[in-house]
């Protein structure tokens, strides 16, 4: 995990970003945060208000004095996009409510943790915690549709029943296939955004 992962999860939890900082700073090795201000310099000690507030992020560094920083600007993008909501692509952020394909059919769940191997969901539906490895759930998101779209799905699912119904592609003459294409024109008006014009 990464400081701006932390910060954007758990600042808000302290008042925020602090007035006047411009950037947030720590060591890779220390779980401690550091603000400063746009002369470099910070009056209040962080790790009296803070306390080991990184502790998640921390790991042995690589080099001599390896830091990791998060400006002002940064932290306001990434806060930005979390009340964006997801678009679908890629797997969907920890907190977002969304859709997720499981044995045939699409549940409404919570991410609650996307890591690089292993997903936890909150199953609405059924209501408890799964556990999923990200190699098995590839493309089995979506965002949560709207009324709309949920309408146009079931519409399009009775068209394509209806289209089954009445074609028998093994036994059809041409009466038989004016009678499907005349059915088949009087359905299209039926499916939301579809307009005929005679």
């Amino acid at each position: 995990m990464k400081l701006i992962d932390i910060l954007v999860r758990d600042l808000h939890k302290f008042g925020g970003w602090p007035n006047g900082a411009v950037e947030c700073h720590r060591f890779v090795d220390e779980a401690n945060i550091d603000f400063y201000d746009a002369d470099g310099e910070w009056q209040e000690d962080c790790f009296i208000r803070y306390g080991n507030f990184a502790q998640e992020a921390v790991r042995k560094s690589i080099t001599a004095c390896e830091s990791e920083s998060v400006t002002k600007e940064q932290y306001d993008e990434a806060i930005a996009a979390t009340k964006r909501g997801w678009d679908g692509v890629g797997f969907p952020p920890e907190g977002c409510e969304c859709e997720f394909f499981d044995c045939e059919k699409w549940l409404k769940v919570t991410m609650l943790y996307g890591g690089s191997q292993l997903v936890v969901l909150f199953d609405h539906d059924n209501q408890i915690e799964r556990s999923f490895s990200t190699s098995r759930i590839d493309g089995k998101f979506r965002p949560i549709r709207s009324e709309a779209e949920r309408k146009r799905d079931e519409a399009v699912k009775e068209f394509v029943r209806q289209l089954i119904e009445c074609v028998d592609l093994h036994a059809m003459d041409e009466r038989q296939e004016a009678i499907v294409r005349e059915k088949l024109y009087s359905m299209l008006p039926t499916l939301p955004g579809v307009t005929v014009n005679d």
